[in-house]
């Protein structure tokens, strides 16, 4: 539906300019919010336009087969099934169409559907000719991907998993008429048990002489190439999972627990795309107030690259510590999709440097600082 309106000015120029707008850390459209706002068109009429009502115009005058009544509900069906769909031009700002002179014919986009753990993607022109594009080069001709977002999460409306997000997240907007909320993952911090891992925290003095919080104070991939390895050009920013695994000390019973947090946005200036470095993403996530006889002397960081709902599986991630005198290991289990990558991990003791912008660590690919 989509490419046979490649060679529509007006949508791809809407496509171009509302996916050029950064809206949950990256550059995307999310359908379900496109097609619930109005805008006004440019031509002054007072006609109020969609990304939707764009595709339906132009598909209707194209064939008078089809009625636009039946493509209402074709869009219904379509987000009842992918509540998150949302389309981006992740190489819009790189590629030699967008760098034309005045007056000179820009080449129409290409436009491709990605899944998470695709290793390349299938695009094809408004005359149906297909290319294969790997992650080894970003192309310079326009490529409008079509993808389900890493970044929002629906929930039916007075679901008991909504209970849990209208805690810790925020929410973006509710659809009435597929009963659906939306949230934004910022840094939600929702593990199995719905705790956000700061209902423990205690106010005892902090590395000894600093009572306040521990927090993840920048994070960065090393490279581009190590940011291309676990998440695609054409799928955007990354989204990184973080579970901090520790000790817990209740009543004198030593424990496991672990905290999730997420970093959705940021790691590359402007796009990402034809940039060859990476800079720092200064994120200030909260972790504790880190009193080592309740958390043990040594937390885990673990990190995943987060895909997209194709299914759930447990992991178990073995952890020592001290308490006091004594040495306790164990595992604490949680729950990822499975097809999330893993990063890596490292160790924070609670002896290192919390000064200035703290202690850096890595997984090897992935770097944060660690402060207070």
């Amino acid at each position: 539906m989509l490419s046979e309106s490649l060679d529509n000015n007006n949508i791809v120029d809407y496509i171009y300019k509302e996916s050029s707008k950064k809206f949950d850390g990256d550059y995307d459209i999310l359908l379900a919010k496109d097609f619930s706002e109005n805008n006004l068109s440019k031509s002054g009429d007072g006609k109020k336009i969609n990304l939707k009502t764009l595709l339906s115009a132009n598909l209707v005058s194209k064939n008078t087969s089809s009625k636009e009544k039946g493509l209402e509900s074709y869009f219904d069906e379509l987000l009842e099934k992918y509540p998150t769909l949302q389309i981006s031009v992740p190489n819009l700002e790189t590629c030699s169409s967008n760098k034309l002179k005045k007056g000179q014919r820009r080449e129409s986009p290409l436009v491709a559907y990605a899944y998470n753990e695709d290793k390349s993607i299938t695009a094809y022109d408004r005359f149906g000719n297909s290319q294969e594009l790997t992650n080894d080069e970003v192309p310079e001709r326009p490529v409008i991907v079509i993808s389900e977002s890493e970044r929002v999460v629906t929930t039916k409306i007075g679901s008991t998993l909504a209970s849990r997000f209208d805690k810790y997240c925020p929410i973006m907007m509710r659809i009435a008429s597929r009963s659906y909320d939306y949230y934004r993952l910022y840094n939600c911090g929702i593990n199995e048990q719905g705790d956000n891992g700061e209902g423990n925290i205690v106010t005892t003095p902090h590395r000894d002489f600093n009572d306040n919080q521990d927090k993840i104070y920048k994070a960065r991939f090393k490279s581009m190439n190590d940011k291309r390895r676990y998440e695609s050009w054409w799928l955007g920013d990354a989204e990184v999972r973080i579970e901090i695994v520790f000790a817990t000390n209740s009543n004198g019973k030593e424990l496991f627990d672990s905290t999730t947090k997420h970093i959705n946005h940021g790691f590359i200036r402007t796009k990402w795309y034809g940039e060859s470095y990476t800079v720092d993403n200064n994120v200030n996530i909260p972790i504790v107030i880190w009193d080592k006889e309740v958390y043990g002397n040594r937390m885990k960081y673990v990190f995943y690259e987060v895909d997209r709902n194709r299914g759930n599986e447990t992991v178990k991630v073995a952890h020592t510590t001290k308490i006091g005198d004594i040495t306790i290991s164990g595992e604490r289990s949680f729950i990822i999709d499975s097809t999330d990558d893993h990063m890596g991990d490292f160790i924070v003791d609670y002896n290192t440097n919390t000064k200035g912008d703290g202690t850096q660590f890595s997984t090897g690919s992935f770097d944060c600082w660690i402060k207070q």
